[in-house]
């Protein structure tokens, strides 16, 4: 027993003692993974109904790195660990007080920001796992993975991690890609219907009244939109299968069967935008947000290909800081089966 006390059993990696402390955001690289948890049935003829489980439905896992010297970086890896050990307590783990990040929070003379130009200072980040290495003479690279389940952007009116940067409609200047906020009831009744896309710049205020109704969704008035329009790198694969519904009958052979109008629908889309503005980034994250990760839209498979009657909702994204003002986000469009009309 006298030997094994000689020694800290204490598995905290930052010695004891004074930290330099650090203020600042992870480095380009850092990416943000976000992920829906849906219900999912199917009714006759295979219409879909999609609906979220729960309010904190929508849930982001995230990459960041830091770097600098050995002292800054010891302080933010003090943090980290902070928020991974302590009282093994009940009440401790559900106040949820001191087992997570908050970002924007000085804590102990640190404090980690998120780039406030597309994502809020959120608060509830646990901390998954996390590395550190030297990457030079006394430069050292912290990497964190968190995750976020604890806001909900349903009840934030679709903005639970995006920044509200959103434009009202009474402004009198738009630039292309604005994301535009209309008065619920003037142009349509439930609060999340009532964003709208610039597709290019204008200098007049929008008429409400006009991007009201189904026409917001399938097309564009008054410069804007509820059709997601952006374009990807390039259109992608459209995979469509029907092994569900052949019967193989035993020492026999197969019959594929007929069971539904919609059985050739899309299985899904993975669509990449890489390279894109910061404007251009934080419409395509506020849309896709603010759909929830399960309420439907329209989006044109742009070729004249296939039929443009197709819905569909999103339920995974990433976005990728590459660097300053340069952004990578993977989208996976799923598609609906809807009447040709859908009631959105």
């Amino acid at each position: 027993m006298d030997f094994i006390e000689k020694f800290n059993y204490n598995r905290d990696s930052v010695t004891t003692g004074s930290v330099l402390g650090f203020t600042g955001s992870p480095i380009y690289g850092a990416s943000m993974d976000f992920e829906a948890s849906n219900s999912s049935w199917r009714a006759s003829s295979y219409n879909q109904f999609i609906m979220a489980n729960g309010i904190n439905s929508v849930k982001v896992n995230m990459e960041l790195s830091f770097q600098g010297g050995k002292e800054s970086m010891k302080s933010v890896l003090r943090r980290v660990e902070s928020v991974t050990t302590g009282q093994i307590t009940g009440n401790t783990a559900f106040s949820g007080i001191e087992d997570c990040i908050n970002f924007g929070e000085s804590k102990n003379n640190v404090q980690i920001n998120l780039d406030t130009d597309y994502y809020k200072n959120f608060s509830g980040s646990h901390v998954e796992a996390y590395n550190i290495k030297n990457i030079g003479d006394s430069i050292y690279e912290l990497n964190v993975k968190l995750s976020n389940n604890r806001v909900s952007p349903i009840l934030e009116n679709g903005m639970g991690f995006v920044a509200d940067r959103t434009v009202p409609a009474s402004n009198i200047t738009f630039d292309k890609f604005d994301v535009v906020t209309g008065t619920t009831g003037s142009a349509n009744t439930n609060v999340f219907d009532n964003y709208f896309y610039l597709t290019k710049s204008r200098n007049s205020s929008i008429d409400e009244s006009a991007v009201s109704g189904l026409s917001t969704y399938t097309g564009i008035a008054e410069d804007s939109t509820r059709v997601f329009f952006w374009d990807p790198d390039q259109q992608t694969s459209v995979p469509i299968t029907h092994q569900q519904r052949i019967n193989v009958f035993a020492r026999s052979f197969a019959q594929q069967l007929n069971i539904s109008r919609n059985q050739n629908r899309l299985d899904q889309l993975t669509l990449n935008f890489t390279n894109r503005s910061e404007k251009e980034t934080y419409s395509i994250l506020h849309f896709l947000e603010s759909h929830l990760g399960y309420r439907e839209f329209v989006y044109y498979y742009n070729d004249g290909l296939i039929n443009k009657n197709r819905v569909f909702y999103c339920p995974k994204w990433r976005h990728t800081f590459n660097y300053k003002d340069s952004n990578t986000i993977e989208a996976t469009f799923v598609e609906i089966v809807s009447p040709i009309e859908p009631e959105f």
